[in-house]
């Protein structure tokens, strides 16, 4: 490791003891041989961390953190701004608890299965139909000759002819 990366994970990790054991192996090992860093060390640790450790811990009082909270809320509200508060408020009325929106889901995928049983039934009867009038029309095409079907006109003697012609 170079220096400039030692004194920042001195500045860092070191000192707060948050270094994983590797580093701090090869961080250890590095101070050992390099002079400049250990001094860096050193001054950190008496300029940083003695004085705070001999500090008196205070606890403040309660309505310290309330009112700490309450801005942090109010600074938080400020950045959404208007309209982000008003989708907020309006989520909030139409919350919808988590086993209703399972259940709801459930009722839905049952719905949309029966819906798709139905039409695969229906459409079977329609398929059906559909084959019998094929039959039924390839049966008459294949049996009348084309002159009994035909007009005096040569034609099959529908409206839509009638109008074209």
């Amino acid at each position: 490791m170079n220096c400039e990366k030692i004194k920042e994970l001195i500045l860092t990790d070191y000192i707060d003891n948050e270094i994983s054991g590797e580093k701090k192996v090869r961080l250890n090992i590095h101070l050992a041989h390099c002079l400049e860093c250990r001094e860096f060390f050193e001054m950190v640790k008496n300029t940083i961390v003695e004085p705070f450790a001999s500090a008196k811990k205070i606890d403040p009082p309660g309505f310290i953190w309330y009112r700490v909270k309450e801005a942090i809320i109010a600074k938080q509200q400020e950045r959404l701004g208007f309209v982000a508060s008003i989708f907020k408020k309006l989520r909030s009325v139409f919350y919808i608890p988590k086993p209703a929106l399972a259940m709801s889901t459930i009722m839905a995928l049952l719905f949309i299965v029966a819906l798709m049983v139905n039409l695969k039934f229906s459409n079977k009867q329609a398929l059906e139909t559909n084959r019998e009038d094929q039959a039924e029309y390839s049966t008459f095409s294949i049996e009348t000759p084309v002159n009994a079907v035909l007009n005096n006109d040569g034609g099959f003697g529908t409206l839509v002819e009638k109008y074209f012609l």
